[in-house]
């Protein structure tokens, strides 16, 4: 045999093509599944088991063994391929190379591979033992055999390549796939294994099987279990139940020199009433039973006399085409109780089945007309994949021909956007092709769970190489910048780098911290920032500042990984608490164009900023989420290890690495963040009229805030206003003053004013 054919399905039982083993090995190697086999393993990482088992559905389901016509059914079995599948499932990693080494070292293995789910193997086996050649012999070595004894031997066969795979391998198998029709999942393996040698020695299989009916259930006896040495004990060749129409039987075994001229189609006499009374003893037991009870139904409405015996045997045809009994057996049952020398009882017999056989086909051709859904989905699986970006929330495609190109880096097809032209173009093929649907419905199965889920984020990060534990990828970026002070900005550019991984992988984690770079124009501050992401993500980089009022701007915050806010310093003070609520916030509830409702949206971005002036920060009150660094100078030119850098954040991120401030650590990167901040000139005149009481002093007054801001008004030339009062309170408290109440209940602050000469001293200095 040059190779095997394989039956492939639409779902796990319609019928929809076929194809051979090198063919499927071949799409296995060269990653025509890979997208779909990383997705389920990204999921099995984080630990969704049930949404792996969802994605691993998608892939192309395929059987080997059983070959089908039209659905995955005894009665639609088209051919037996005597190669068993065998699971192997559960490995630990560390055995995964030895167990392929054991199975590719085998003669007796046709092909493997690894399954989806990346920790079990999917064998086929051609066993050329003793006792497999024997039980291939005996059992295929007469033109036809009843499906329940093709059970019988596969059930054997199963149980000696069980036996043989176990001992090869040292681990159990996995024993829930024995039965003919035991299918597989398409994978990904670039290492899969395919015996051809052994593949040109598989002898085909071209005994005939009657298969049973859509109702006949399977019947198993005692004889399929194994004997108690481990090994399968009792062959086919071994019936209880007689033979076949036409077949003698010697010694209990298959006579292959008997006369089944009546099985081959040559013309013979017609058995006398004595030899069909004698043949019909020969017949299997529950086509005997059958026969009976459709004769027994018949002569309850009909009468078997002269007038009506054509219609009497066709009424018995009918029924017995009904019960699933070969034409042979009812035309040798029915001339054994009603032959007559006038009376032509094959001919009424051969024109009841005649008859039932094409109402029968037309009604299955009319149960099994595939659906338009089908054939719509059929067509584009053929020609097209589709995937829902789930940062985006939109319809991506591309070709399956590679038409739509291939990424430079990553050698994946280049996936667009599904705009109205083109979903009008795959319409205008569907028709073209003779499939006749709606525009709606190819929007409803596209816009569907048809569509796989596609996460950018997740699909770059999961599927990175770890982290040497060594190198520093992320110091070495950092010292890309030089800064004037370089440990405080290699320190807070790792938590932040950190913190927008988790911010983009996890819904509930946000990266509260946004990164400041100070400098002069023409730096590369803002293209050293844009590098920052692998070019997978350029679509994911924002610059500008973000509205809190605009509807569009705050679904950004889930749609992007990085918001660049170039020309920080324009930001309004009235703004900034606006800000703040932004850049801690979860998540964003919108209602988007042409939605009906509101929904809500993880957050995914993180925040950077570029300025020109150093002064930058406004809050009196504390800027702990601000990291400013100024820049000296920046290499913007110099490669970037993505791979390294994001790797090394995700094994930071998975080993508890802490990219947030708190505690003391708070207070010092308020003190840090001081030299940027803008004093206020109610502040900044404060410490030139006053100062904080020493215990040594004698000078102290108690003074309410309004009566120090009118000493400011007149020498400091500060407005007076309840802002510019809130300021100085903020001053004062901020700075430690001490505080009392008075008998009116009004806030009073312990100060020490300058006298004049005091005053132009600090002015000089």
């Amino acid at each position: 045999m040059k190779d095997l054919m394989i039956t492939a399905y639409s779902g796990f039982s319609t019928v929809s093509g076929e194809t051979n083993l090198t063919t499927v090995i071949t799409n296995i190697r060269n990653g025509a599944y890979f997208h779909t086999v990383r997705k389920v393993e990204q999921q099995l990482r984080l630990g969704d088991l049930s949404k792996a088992n969802a994605i691993k559905k998608q892939l192309p389901f395929f059987t080997l063994t059983g070959n089908y016509s039209a659905l995955r059914q005894p009665y639609s079995l088209l051919h037996y391929n005597p190669v068993i599948t065998v699971d192997v499932d559960e490995l630990a990693d560390d055995r995964v190379d030895a167990v392929r080494r054991l199975l590719e070292a085998d003669a007796d293995v046709v092909a493997c591979f690894l399954t989806p789910k990346r920790h079990g193997f999917k064998i086929f086996l051609y066993l050329r033992t003793a006792y497999a050649r024997r039980l291939r012999k005996m059992t295929f070595s007469v033109p036809f055999i009843t499906y329940a004894e093709l059970e019988n031997h596969h059930a054997l066969m199963y149980e000696a390549a069980r036996l043989y795979v176990e001992r090869l391998i040292g681990l159990p198998v996995d024993v829930s796939g024995k039965d003919i029709g035991r299918g597989f999942f398409a994978s990904f393996d670039a290492q899969a294994y395919l015996n051809t040698a052994l593949l040109g020695e598989i002898e085909e299989v071209t005994t005939r099987v009657l298969v049973p009916g859509k109702t006949e259930r399977k019947k198993k006896g005692a004889g399929d279990k194994p004997a108690e040495d481990g090994l399968p004990g009792k062959l086919p060749g071994e019936r209880t139940g007689g033979a076949l129409p036409g077949e003698r039987m010697s010694n209990g075994l298959p006579d292959e020199t008997a006369d089944n001229g009546a099985l081959q189609g040559k013309k013979s006499d017609r058995p006398r009433r004595d030899d069909a009374s004698a043949l019909s003893a020969e017949i299997a037991p529950w086509h005997l039973m059958e026969y009976k009870k459709a004769l027994n139904t018949t002569r309850r409405s009909e009468v078997f006399r002269k007038g009506n015996r054509d219609n009497f045997l066709f009424i018995l045809g009918n029924r017995c085409f009904r019960k699933d009994i070969p034409q042979e057996v009812a035309v040798l049952l029915a001339e054994r109780d009603f032959r007559q020398d006038d009376l032509d009882v094959a001919g009424a017999i051969g024109n009841a089945y005649l008859y039932v056989s094409k109402t029968c086909a037309a009604e299955k051709a009319k149960e099994d007309k595939v659906p338009v859904v089908s054939r719509v989905m059929d067509f584009l699986s053929l020609r097209y994949r589709f995937r829902r970006n789930t940062v985006l929330d939109r319809l991506e495609f591309c070709e399956q021909d590679g038409a739509c190109g291939t990424d430079s880096l990553t050698a994946s097809p280049v996936f667009s956007p599904l705009r109205s032209k083109d979903l009008n173009s795959i319409y205008v093929s569907l028709l073209t092709d003779g499939i006749n649907c709606s525009l709606n419905t190819l929007k409803a199965i596209v816009d569907s769970d048809y569509a796989t889920t596609f996460n950018p984020f997740e699909d770059y990060l999961l599927n990175l190489p770890p982290w040497d534990g060594v190198t520093d990828y992320i110091g070495e970026l950092a010292d890309t910048v030089r800064t004037e002070d370089g440990k405080f900005w290699r320190e807070s550019f790792r938590r932040w780098l950190v913190g927008s991984v988790a911010c983009a992988l996890y819904e509930k984690k946000v990266n509260q911290l946004v990164l400041i770079l100070f400098g002069g124009q023409g730096k590369g501050k803002s293209t050293w920032i844009s590098r920052l992401l692998p070019p997978q993500w350029r679509e994911y980089y924002h610059t500008g500042m973000i509205c809190p009022d605009s509807k569009d701007d705050m679904l950004l915050l889930s749609t992007r990984y990085l918001i660049n806010m170039e020309e920080f310093q324009g930001v309004k003070a009235a703004d900034l608490a606006g800000l703040k609520r932004i850049i801690t916030q979860e998540s964003v509830t919108q209602r988007k164009v042409y939605d009906t409702q509101a929904f809500c949206f993880a957050r995914h971005a993180s925040f950077i900023a570029s300025t020109n002036k150093r002064q930058c920060l406004q809050d009196i009150d504390g800027n702990r989420r601000f990291l400013p660094s100024s820049v000296l100078s920046v290499d913007y030119r110099r490669p970037v290890n993505y791979q390294g850098v994001y790797s090394q954040a995700m094994s930071l991120l998975g080993n508890g690495f802490r990219y947030w401030y708190e505690g003391d650590e708070i207070d010092g990167l308020n003190t840090h963040n001081e030299r940027h901040r803008m004093k206020d000139p109610v502040e900044e005149n404060l410490f030139v009229f006053f100062r904080r009481p020493l215990a040594e002093d004698l000078s102290v007054q108690w003074m309410p805030a309004s009566a120090i801001l009118t000493h400011l008004t007149i020498y400091g030339k500060v407005q007076v206003n309840r802002q510019t009062q809130q300021e100085l309170v903020q001053a004062l408290e901020k700075y430690g003053f001490a505080t009392r109440t008075n008998g009116q209940g009004s806030t009073e602050y312990e100060v020490v004013k300058f006298q004049s000469d005091e005053v132009e001293r600090n002015f000089r200095q």
